[in-house]
C-alpha cells in the first residue's frame, strides 16, 4: 500500500510540475493578485513517511475553497486523511494572511502500550476547527504556505483483541492531538 502511495503522490508532483510549466507564460504578464489557483505539497513530510498534498481556487478574490488528502506509514503506523477548508483571505488573492474553518476525516491506525502490552487499533477521527496561515508567492507563481489550527474531534476506535484499560484516556488524547492542524508547503499558485 506504501508503495502504491508513493507513485500516487510522485504522479501528482509530476502532473503539478507539468501544469506549472504551461502556466510559467501566463504567469509573468499577471501580478500576484491575478493568481487564481494554488496547488501544494508537504515537501519536508516526505523525511518522515508522509505523503500530503492540498488545491486551492479562489472561487471569490478573497475566499479559496481548498481541498487535501495525506497519507502517511512509518514504524507500523498507517492512515489517510481528507479535508474541506474555506480559506477567507484578507485582501484580494493567494498572497495574503488568511482564516479558514475545516473539517477533516482521518482513518489511522497504530498500537497503544499500555503496562509493556502493546494494543493495535484503528481510529476514525472527525474533526471540525479552524486554522490561520499565509502564502508567499515569490517570482512568477512558486510560493510557500505555513497554517497553524485546531478543532475539537469525534473518535471513534476499535482495538484488535483486548482493550487498554484507560480506554477513554486513550480516545481522549486521541481526539485532542488529532485536532491540531498544520502545514508548511511548498508549490505554484497560477
Amino acid at each position: 500500500m506504501e508503495v502504491i502511495m508513493k507513485k500516487i503522490v510522485w504522479g501528482f508532483l509530476i502532473l503539478m510540475v507539468l501544469a506549472a510549466g504551461t502556466a510559467v507564460a501566463e504567469d509573468m504578464d499577471k501580478g500576484k493578485e491575478d493568481l487564481r489557483m494554488a496547488a501544494h505539497f508537504n515537501a519536508f513530510g516526505i523525511l518522515s513517511g508522509s505523503y500530503v498534498a492540498n488545491f486551492e481556487y479562489l472561487v471569490l478574490p478573497w475566499l479559496g475553497p481548498m481541498v487535501e488528502a495525506g497519507f502517511y506509514a512509518k514504524d507500523g503506523n498507517t492512515g489517510f486523511t481528507g479535508s474541506f477548508h474555506a480559506r477567507f483571505h484578507m485582501g484580494k488573492g493567494l498572497n495574503k494572511v488568511f482564516i479558514a474553518p475545516f473539517i477533516r476525516y482521518q482513518n489511522m491506525g497504530g498500537a497503544v502500550t499500555e503496562n509493556s502490552v502493546n494494543y493495535d487499533f484503528r481510529a476514525n477521527v472527525w474533526t471540525f476547527g479552524a486554522n490561520v496561515g499565509k502564502r508567499w508567492i515569490i517570482g512568477p507563481g512558486f510560493s510557500i504556505a505555513v497554517r497553524a489550527g485546531w478543532g475539537p474531534s469525534i473518535v471513534s476506535t476499535s482495538y484488535d483483541g483486548a482493550e487498554p484499560v484507560n480506554k477513554e484516556l486513550v480516545d481522549d488524547l486521541l481526539g485532542i492531538f488529532a485536532g491540531l492542524d498544520g502545514e508548511l508547503s511548498i508549490g505554484w499558485s497560477f
